[in-house]
C-alpha cells in the first residue's frame, strides 16, 4: 500500500513536488489531460516491474538532474527511492490499467498482433503463473547456457583428438595407470596383426654354437712329455736331431717308419741301404718313437685338426650369418615384444676369432714339430684366447636372454590373427583416446563438457517438472479466465464474446489464441493479406467495444489473482469511449475491488466519474486528490473537495428550494427558475420510459392526459392536476414558455406556496 508520495522530481510535468501524505485505501485523483496522470501511473508501473527505462524516458524536458522519487510503502522500514536510474526495492503486487496495458496486452490502434497475444499470456497467467513461466524460461536459459558451454568445449575436443569415438563416451573414459605402456604394447600387437603372415614364418631365437678353446686342455697337450724314456737315450737322440737340423725329429720319425726289414733281424737304412741292425742309435730311435710317442703325436694332430676345422673360414662365415640373423630377429621381434638390449658387433668377434685360432694352431704345430718338447703358452697367446672366450661368452649370454623372450614371441605368433585386426585396432584407438582425454590439453575441456552435460540433464528434468506444473496451471487458469472475461462482457452489456481462448507455444514463445463471437458468428482477430471487406477485430468492434474488451481482460485477470487482497490496483482513465451503462458497471467493479484489495488508485479527467465513486465510498478510507497547474506549467497534487464537485445541479437546485422554504432570499427569480428542472429530474427518474431526456413538463403532462384518455393511468388524477398546476406556474419563468420570463412579477407568498408544493411532490411521490 502506498502511504506517502514524498518526492517526484524531474519527471514529466513534475518539477519538484513533495508532501503528499496519509493516502487511504481508496485514492481518487482528478486531473485534466496533460497534468500528470500518466506520469503517476508510469511511476507505479516502473516500481512494479523494477524497470528504470519507464521513468528515464519521461525525464522532464530541460531538467539538469536525473529523475528522483521518494515513496513510503506500507510495511517497508525505509523509504522506497528511485535515484541514479534504479529503485532501492520494488513492489511486485501492483496491477495497472492504462493505455500501456491496452497497447501491450490487448491491441494497438485497430490491430491485435502476435506481441499482444504473447503479453496477454502473462496477464492471464497472473503472478503465480508468470513465476512458473519465468521459472521454465530461466531453466531454458540455463539449458541454453549449458549448450553454449558444451559447444565451446566440443569445438576444442576435435574428432581427430577423440580417435573416432563420439564425444560423450570419449569424455567418460576413465584414466588408466600406465596408459603409455599399454599403448606401446597394444601397438605392437596391432603391428603383429598387420604382419601376421610374416610373423607366422619368423623363427624364434636360438643359441649359436661358437667353437671354443679349452685353455687347460691346450696347456696340457702343449706341455705333455714321455716320462718312461731313458734320459741318456733322449739326450743322445736330441743331440743327433741337432746335427740333422730343422725338422729333424719329424724327418727321422718318418724315416723310422720306412726302415727296410729283410727278416731274421736284418734291417737296412732306407736312405743308404746299409745294415743297421746292430746300431745302438737305431734302438734309441725305436725307443724314442715308440707307441707313446705315436699316441701323443696323434693327439696333437687331432687338436690341430679340430681347431683348424672349427675355426675355419667357412665356420667364420657361417657364424657371421648366424649373428646377423640374431640381430635381424632382434630388430623384428623388438617391434612386438620388449626385448633385452643386444650389443653384438661382428667386427669385434672376427679379429679375435682369427687371432685366437692362429695363436692356438701355431702352438700346436710347434708342439707337433717336436712332440716330446714342452711348449709354453705365452701370455699374449693366452690373453688373446681369453678375450675370445670372453666375447663369445658375452654373445651367448645375450642370445640366451633373447631365448628367454621366446614365450612372449609365441604369444605374439598365436595372437597374430589377421581376422582380429579391427578388434585390436579398436582397442588401440581406445587406449590412445584415453591418453588424449586425460592429457593436459583436453582434460579441462572434457571435465567442463561432462559437468555441463550433467547439469543440462538435471536442468532438463527440472524443466519437465516445471513445464508440467505450468501446463496444469495454464489449463486451469485459462478456463477460469475465459469464463470470467465473458462474464464481464455480459455485465458491460457488450454484444460480443470471446471464444477459443487457450495457451499456445507458437514459434517457441508462450502466447494466447482466441477469436471474437459476434451474433453467434466467429470473427478472427486479423485477416491475412490485403482483404478489407471481411469481418475481423478492427472493423467489427467500435472504440467503446475495444476498450470494453480491454477492461474485461483486466478485471478478469484480477479475479484470478490469488494475492489480490495484498495488491495495489491502479486505473488510469478507465472509462475512455465507454457509454453510460458501461461506465456504471465500471464504477461498480471498482467499488468491489476496494473491498478485496489492499489499495485502489483511480486517476481520471472526468469529475462526475470520480464523484460517483466517492459518493458511495467509505469517506474515512478515501483520499480525494487533484492535479493542478503550478508555476512554469509544472504540476502539483493537492487535496480535492470531492463532496463539493459531487453536488449535482439537481442537488443544488433542490437545496435552493429548501433554503427558500425556510427563509426568504433576495434572488426569488432564481428560486422560481429551479422549480421546473427539479420536477423534470424527478419525473425522468420516476417515469424513465415516458419522460425521456428533452421532454418538457408540459409535454409530459399532455402525454399523461392522453394515456388517461386511452385507459392507462401511470399516476393518479390528483397528482396529474398537481403536476398541471405546478407546470403552469413554473413555465412563467423560462424563455421557451414565456417570452416575458425576465420581467414576470413574483409574489413571495405565491412562490413560497409552489416551492413547498414542488418539494412535497418530489418527496412523497405520486399516488
Amino acid at each position: 500500500m502506498l502511504k506517502e508520495i514524498n518526492l517526484i522530481r524531474n519527471i514529466g510535468c513534475f518539477d519538484s513536488f513533495s508532501g503528499l501524505t496519509d493516502l487511504k485505501k481508496l485514492v481518487l485523483i482528478y486531473a485534466e489531460n496533460g497534468r500528470g496522470k500518466t506520469t503517476v501511473s508510469a511511476i507505479l508501473s516502473s516500481l512494479a516491474n523494477n524497470d528504470a527505462n519507464i521513468l528515464m524516458g519521461r525525464k522532464r524536458l530541460g531538467a539538469l538532474d536525473e529523475p528522483h522519487i521518494v515513496l513510503n510503502i506500507e510495511g517497508e522500514t525505509e523509504n522506497t527511492i528511485f535515484q541514479d536510474s534504479k529503485w532501492t526495492n520494488y513492489l511486485e503486487n501492483i496491477f495497472i490499467y492504462d493505455d500501456e496495458f491496452v497497447s501491450q496486452n490487448v491491441y494497438s490502434g485497430l490491430e491485435i498482433t502476435a506481441n499482444h497475444r504473447q503479453s496477454l499470456h502473462e496477464v492471464i497467467l497472473g503472478h503465480r503463473g508468470v513465476s512458473l513461466a519465468r521459472g521454465v524460461d530461466e531453466l531454458a536459459q540455463k539449458i541454453s547456457d549449458c549448450n553454449r558451454i558444451i559447444r565451446e568445449a566440443s569445438s576444442e575436443i576435435t574428432y581427430d583428438k577423440r580417435f573416432g569415438l563420439y564425444i560423450d563416451p570419449f569424455c567418460s573414459l576413465p584414466q588408466i595407470e600406465g596408459v603409455e605402456h599399454a599403448i606401446k604394447e597394444k601397438q605392437k600387437q596391432y603391428d603383429a596383426v598387420e604382419q601376421a603372415d610374416v610373423i607366422s614364418k619368423k623363427p624364434l631365437f636360438s643359441q649359436i654354437p661358437f667353437p671354443v678353446i679349452n685353455i687347460e686342455a691346450l696347456k696340457d697337450i702343449l706341455s705333455r712329455e714321455l716320462y718312461d724314456l731313458n734320459e741318456t737315450a733322449v739326450q743322445s737322440v736330441r743331440k743327433h736331431f741337432s746335427l740333422i737340423g730343422a725338422n729333424a725329429e719329424e724327418w727321422i720319425s718318418d724315416g723310422m717308419a720306412r726302415i727296410i726289414s729283410e727278416g731274421e733281424g736284418l734291417e737296412r737304412c732306407p736312405f743308404c741301404g746299409q745294415n743297421i741292425s746292430a746300431l745302438d742309435l737305431i734302438d734309441m730311435y725305436r725307443a724314442y718313437f715308440g707307441e707313446a710317442y705315436i699316441a701323443l703325436n696323434k693327439d696333437i694332430e687331432l687338436h690341430i685338426s679340430q681347431y683348424a676345422t672349427g675355426f675355419s673360414g667357412d665356420q667364420l662365415s657361417s657364424k657371421q650369418e648366424d649373428v646377423n640373423k640374431v640381430i635381424d630377429l632382434h630388430s623384428f621381434w623388438g617391434k612386438f615384444v620388449e626385448l633385452p638390449e643386444l650389443d653384438i658387433k661382428w667386427a669385434d668377434i672376427s679379429p679375435l676369432w682369427q687371432k685366437a685360432r692362429d695363436e692356438t694352431l701355431s702352438l700346436l704345430r710347434t708342439k707337433k714339430s717336436s712332440p716330446l718338447t714342452k711348449v709354453e703358452l705365452t701370455g699374449d697367446a693366452q690373453q688373446t684366447i681369453e678375450r675370445y672366450i670372453s666375447i663369445i661368452s658375452g654373445v651367448q649370454q645375450q642370445i640366451e636372454s633373447l631365448i628367454n623372450s621366446n614365450e612372449k614371441i609365441r604369444e605374439i605368433k598365436a595372437s597374430a590373427d589377421s581376422s582380429n585386426r579391427q578388434n585390436v585396432a579398436n582397442q588401440l584407438n581406445r587406449l590412445k583416446a584415453t591418453q588424449s582425454r586425460h592429457s593436459d590439453e583436453l582434460k579441462g575441456f572434457c571435465d567442463i563438457y561432462l559437468s555441463a552435460v550433467s547439469k543440462k540433464a538435471d536442468l532438463e528434468s527440472e524443466k519437465e517438472i516445471a513445464r508440467a506444473e505450468l501446463d496444469s496451471h495454464r489449463q486451469t487458469v485459462f478456463s477460469q479466465y475465459h469464463n470470467s472475461i465473458n462474464a464481464h462482457l455480459e455485465l458491460f452489456g457488450a454484444n460480443f464474446r470471446i471464444g477459443g481462448l487457450q495457451s499456445s507455444d507458437a514459434a517457441g514463445l508462450p502466447s494466447t489464441t482466441y477469436h471474437l463471437i459476434v451474433n453467434n458468428h466467429q470473427v478472427p482477430l486479423a485477416i491475412q493479406g490485403d482483404t478489407f471487406d471481411l469481418p475481423c477485430f478492427k472493423n467489427t468492434l467500435s472504440a467503446g467495444d475495444r476498450n470494453t474488451l480491454a477492461l474485461a481482460f483486466f478485471f478478469a485477470s484480477l479475479e484470478n489473482e490469488p494475492n489480490l487482497n495484498n495488491s495495489l490496483i491502479v486505473l488510469d482513465d478507465p472509462i475512455s469511449s465507454l457509454d453510460d451503462a458501461r461506465t456504471t458497471t465500471t464504477i461498480q467493479k471498482i467499488r468491489n475491488l476496494v473491498s478485496c484489495s489492499k489499495q485502489v488508485i483511480i486517476l481520471c479527467h472526468l469529475k462526475a466519474f470520480l464523484c460517483d465513486i466517492w459518493e458511495h465510498s467509505d469517506k474515512d478510507n478515501t483520499t480525494p486528490l487533484k492535479m493542478t497547474r503550478g508555476l512554469n506549467n509544472t504540476s502539483e497534487i493537492e487535496s480535492w473537495d470531492a463532496s463539493s464537485d459531487a453536488f449535482t445541479e439537481y442537488d443544488k437546485r433542490h437545496k435552493i428550494l429548501r433554503e427558500y422554504a425556510e427563509q426568504d432570499t433576495q434572488d426569488k427569480r432564481g428560486v422560481a427558475q429551479c422549480l421546473r428542472p427539479v420536477m423534470e429530474r424527478y419525473l425522468r427518474i420516476t417515469f424513465p420510459e415516458h419522460c425521456t431526456p428533452g421532454t418538457s413538463l408540459g409535454n409530459f403532462r399532455n402525454h399523461v392526459k392522453n394515456l388517461f384518455d386511452n385507459g392507462q393511468n401511470i399516476m393518479s388524477v390528483v397528482d396529474w392536476r398537481e403536476l398541471r398546476d405546478i407546470t403552469e406556474y413554473a413555465n412563467k419563468f423560462h424563455h421557451d414558455t414565456n417570452p416575458a420570463w425576465q420581467t414576470e412579477q413574483i409574489n413571495d407568498n405565491e412562490l413560497l406556496g409552489f416551492v413547498k408544493r414542488v418539494l412535497d411532490f418530489v418527496k412523497h411521490g405520486t399516488t
